[in-house]
Formats: C-alpha cells, structure tokens, sequence
C-alpha cells in the first residue's frame, strides 16, 4: 500500500502521457485559473473532490487522471483509491502522485467500498467519482461550479459523450443534431428507468452527508445512491456535456448489457418502492418538460445549452436560460 498527502502543482507541468493520442485529454490544457477567482455571487470557487475507484485498469486511467488535473480548476480535491492494481496501474497513479490529493493501493471489497473510503476523506462542498475507465470533458468543473453558485442545486445531472470527439465528427450533421436537442425525461426517483450519466453527475456535500453506497451492490450501486440522496432535493438537469462515457467489452455494462441483476435489481427497487410504470404516472412532470421542450430547443440553437431546475419529489418546476 501507498499513501501520500498532495502537495500544489501546476497543472502546465504535468508529465506527458506513456501513449498519447491526439486528442483531449492526452494534449491540449484548460488554463489555470488563481485561486481566488470568484463567481457571480462574489464567493470563492467551490472546492471539488473527485474519487477515482480503480482496479487492474492500466489501458484507461492515464486519461481519467489527465482529464481532471487538466481542468486547471484551483479548488481540487482529488483521490484515487486502487484496489491493488497488478497491471501497472499504480505507475500510472505514481506518475501523477504530485498532483493527487491522496492515493492508496490496497485491497477492498469492491467499487462501493472503494469510493466510500474517498467519500469519507473528502472535504469539499460538491463530490462525485468518476470510474478509471472514463474522463472529463474540458471546463467540465467550471461549469460545474458556475451553476453550483448561480442555482443552488443539490444534485447537478450532465449529460454525456459516449465516445471521444473527433475533428471528423464535429463535421457531421448528425452530431451537431445530437449536442443541440432538447433536454432528456427527468429524473424520477419512483422510476427503475432513471437515465442518468454518472460520469457527468455531481452532488452537494450537504445532500450526501450521512450517507454511504451500498458495498453489498456491484451493479447498481449508483441506482441506489441517487435514489438515496435524490428525495427532496435540488435537481439541476442540465444538456451540457460533462463527461465521457467510454465503451469497451471489459467495462460493467458491456457484460451486463441490457440485463439487470435479479438479485440486485429486487433489493433497489422494494428499498425505494421503486414503479417500472412510475414514467407513465408521473404525468405532472412529463407534461411541464414537454411544455418546456420548445424552449429548451431553441435555446440550444442560440446558447448552445438548457437548463431545467426542479425538486423532487415536491416537483416545483421553472424552466432557466442559460447565463453562464
């Protein structure tokens, strides 16, 4: 096992990458901003911690490390907790050890237990955890803490990329049509169709504290814990692009594809009374998001995101612009 405690380093200094690839995060900087930068209410940036759960993930995790250091976000908490890796992952994590707030290689009892042990280090007022097979879209933090200050919410949902942006896909149509469509169905608490990007999904430390992901879960775990800190909350639901999902036939959802586990599946949904047809009954908010839709179109054709604010599950819904 191997701990160190972080020490500051300029994100312009970062080692280059053991195999770069051309694009984002492997080149390319966001710049680095001082420390006291403040947004529109005059306070200091919100700190951020992120936990990186990894295990045997040597082929993925330079990108995810990359993708965050690379933010060039000045309040940055973030930690990468290894269930001792023996694929040449903890070289990876020791390249970047300067720039990492803590990290550890040692065994647990899975990814739940993992992130708990990050959760419970972190002292940031938003966390979330991005899995060693994924990454950040650039000023993905910025925005984060942009709409953190100017909306107050207690849970930030994104939306995603499933696969690395191309110069040749910027050029398509179809890709153009994808980025400017409107805002997906909410998140419902009572539904098992949640449809939400965990790799592009951050919450309030206020939100979260008291609990702890279910280390009993393997596959749903995240299903468990949005539910759990979701009831009554702030939600921001939002089309700007946060993260980068990446699809590969190791990662958890290739092997489960469109199965759920049965075992884990009835756990989750008897714990939050959870309605397959829940969708259907919710007409209230589906009918206030299709009213909304025109709106949120046009906004992506002229602003280029929309933003959609409601809490659940009182649900009290207003349509906002995008400022930022």
């Amino acid at each position: 096992m191997r701990r160190t405690e972080h020490s500051r380093h300029s994100a312009r200094d970062l080692p280059s990458p053991a195999v770069p690839h051309g694009q984002w995060p492997s080149v390319a900087e966001v710049p680095k901003l001082p420390p006291d930068v403040a947004i529109g209410s005059g306070q200091a940036l919100p700190k951020i911690t992120i936990v990186t759960p990894s295990y045997n993930q040597v082929e993925f995790i330079e990108d995810t490390i990359r993708s965050v250091l690379l933010q060039g976000y000045p309040n940055l908490e973030y930690m990468i907790m290894d269930g001792g890796s023996t694929d040449g992952t903890v070289d990876i994590i020791k390249k970047y050890e300067p720039w990492i707030s803590h990290w550890e290689s040692t065994p647990d009892h899975g990814q739940a237990h993992a992130i708990n042990k990050g959760l419970d280090r972190a002292t940031g007022d938003v966390c979330t955890y991005i899995n060693s097979d994924d990454y950040y879209l650039p000023n993905a933090f910025m925005y984060v803490a942009s709409t953190f200050d100017r909306l107050g919410w207690d849970l930030c949902c994104g939306n995603r990329l499933a696969s690395p942006l191309s110069a040749r896909m910027i050029l398509k149509r179809s890709e153009w049509k994808s980025r400017l469509r409107p805002l997906g169905p909410p998140f419902l608490v009572e539904a098992t169709d949640y449809r939400m990007s965990q790799e592009s999904t951050f919450w309030s430390a206020r939100c979260a504290r008291g609990h702890r992901f279910d280390e009993s879960l393997h596959y749903m775990l995240d299903v468990d814990w949005f539910c759990r800190i979701a009831s009554q909350a702030r939600i921001l639901l939002t089309s700007q692009r946060l993260g980068v999902f990446r699809e590969h036939p190791l990662s958890k959802t290739a092997q489960l594809g469109n199965r759920r586990p049965p075992v884990e599946f009835d756990k989750v949904t008897e714990r939050w009374h959870l309605d397959p047809n829940a969708r259907e009954q919710a007409s209230d908010i589906i009918s206030t998001f299709r009213r909304a839709a025109p709106l949120h179109t046009l906004k992506h054709y002229f602003v280029g995101r929309a933003e959609f604010i409601y809490t659940h599950p009182a649900c009290e819904e207003r349509p906002l612009g995008s400022s930022v």
